[in-house]
Parts: structure tokens; sequence; C-alpha cells
């Protein structure tokens, strides 16, 4: 017996990354898994043998979660594939390296939509059916960039700012319906989202500020399991009384 058997879990950004380690651990806990995600390759189908593998079914769906209709679309694919839709993972997100000159419009527009509005259009999608099953779980993944802020991500911050600020508004609007909404808070990991390694060591270095992994009292990096254990602990019964948090996973980081 799994604590998430039974259960159906949209990820979005599921195909790669932290998306892909949080599908893969609600998977082995249980659940099956619907994957939503802008670019569906070779990656993103291996995600799905893996799950497979675990006895749990899973499929992927192609969508920008930046477009409303495209997300009301494959919410209604997941529940009329499943019957259910118990947990959802807003993790889609984009982070263009940029200090605050070279900010442009489209970037702000883009980071924005993607970040903020796509977990509100997909929060909008699927409450009505945890309304009706008067059950369900929305994890929104922001940063603790909110709080330790770089000089060139900007745009990234205030869209998580506002992802934090949604998980709170959600848990209130949703609570008499007995569905939780709490958000994890990375402190950051070596996946697709930071590829740009080198981009990423000059803009610190121009910045004139402390790396933020500096911070960690962990001396380390976080990794991708690292955030999707915090996932699996929030959509689980053992954390049945939270709702409204911001779960920083940091390794101490906020407190020097």
């Amino acid at each position: 017996m799994h604590k998430l058997d039974g259960r159906v879990a949209i990820v979005t950004g599921g195909a790669r990354g932290i998306g892909a380690c949080i599908a893969r651990t609600l998977a082995a806990h249980g659940a099956d898994i619907a994957i939503l995600d802008w670019m569906l390759d070779e990656e993103a189908a291996e995600v799905v043998r893996e799950i497979e593998k675990l006895g749990r079914r899973a499929q992927t769906i192609e969508v920008d979660v930046s477009v409303s209709a495209q997300v009301n679309a494959a919410v209604q694919q997941v529940q009329a594939s499943y019957g259910r839709i118990d947990i959802l993972v807003n993790n889609a997100g984009i982070c263009p390296f940029r200090d605050l000159f070279s900010i442009t419009d489209e970037v702000w527009e883009k980071t924005l939509n993607v970040n903020l509005s796509g977990m509100f259009y997909l929060a909008r999608a699927v409450a009505p059916v945890m309304i009706e099953q008067q059950r369900g779980v929305i994890i929104n993944i922001s940063t603790v960039s909110t709080q330790i802020c770089s000089p060139h991500q900007i745009h990234y911050i205030a869209s998580k700012g506002g992802v934090d600020a949604l998980t709170r508004a959600l848990a209130v609007a949703l609570s008499p319906y007995n569905v939780r909404v709490n958000a994890v808070a990375p402190l950051g990991a070596a996946t697709a989202i930071n590829a740009n390694v080198e981009e990423q060591r000059e803009a610190w270095e121009k910045s004139g500020v402390p790396r933020i992994q500096h911070y960690s009292l962990m001396k380390r990096q976080g990794e991708p399991q690292d955030y999707a254990n915090g996932v699996l602990y929030l959509v689980s019964d053992e954390a049945s009384f939270i709702t409204s948090i911001v779960l920083p996973i940091e390794g101490g980081a906020l407190v020097v």
C-alpha cells in the first residue's frame, strides 16, 4: 500500500529537471501521472517509461501553460482519461538571466505569463474537479530567491513573488472545499532551467553579489530529489492540516 494509491497527479514541466523528479517520486508512491510540458521529446518519453515500469499510468500532453485555452483542454483530457484529478503540481517555469536593462518588455511579459499566469490558469482549470470531489491538493513551485534576491533575475523574482501571494489567496478560496494549496521554494538545482552555466557565472560576477548557493549551511546546491520529497510530503495525508504555506527547502540559507 502506497500513500498516494488511487490518486491522479498533474505535473507541469514534468518532462525534465525538478518536474520529472517530482513525477517519478509521486508515481513511486502510487499516483498516476499526467505530464504537461511545452516540449515533448525523448526525454519526456523516458519519464513516461520509467513511471510505467513502476506499475502506474502515465501520459504526456503538449501544453503552453501561458495559453489558457491549451490549459483548459489539457485538464479536460486528463479528467477524461483518469476520471479524477487529485494533485496539481505547478512546476513549469522559465528563468532567463538578464540584468535590469536587458529585461525587454517581451522577456518581462513572457516570464510573468509562464511563471505566474500559467499557475493561475492551471489552478482555475482543476478547481471545479477538486471541488466536486471535495478533495485535492495544489502545489506551486516558487523559489527562495524571493527572499535572497539576485540582481539579474528581477523579472523571475517578481513572478515568483506573485506565486507566493497566489498560493495564499488560492488556499483561502479553496479551503471550504477541502482543497489545500501550498508552495515549495527551492534554493536551486543544476537542471535545464539553469543549463547555461557560463551565462550564470558571468551574471553573478558582474553583479558583485555572492551566488545564492553560498548561503546554504549545507555547503551544497539542492538536488531535484530534495524538492520532490517536499512536494511528496505536502500532497500526502500526513500534511492534511497544512495549507497556505510556502515551504523553503534551502539548506538553511535563510538564517544567514
